[in-house]
């Protein structure tokens, strides 16, 4: 429904993720931000403990994704 209810000149971001590499940036112990090359792609993290990983936001595709 959230498609049908934007104006008809509306064209949204370019969520594109072609060529996009994300980038970690350290946020604190085992926290770390992964930042897309050029926003507003995609933006993700990752915290890392002794026994697994928690991805926060899995990305747009697969793509995205395999670089997390």
């Amino acid at each position: 429904m959230e498609i049908q209810e934007r104006p008809a000149h509306y064209e949204g971001p370019n969520l594109d993720p072609t060529g996009v590499k994300l980038h970690p940036r350290f946020l604190g112990r085992g926290v770390y931000a992964l930042l897309a090359s050029r926003t507003p792609r995609d933006n993700s993290g990752v915290v890392i403990g002794s026994r697994g990983a928690l991805v926060i936001d899995a990305g747009i595709n697969g793509e995205m994704a395999r670089q997390i």
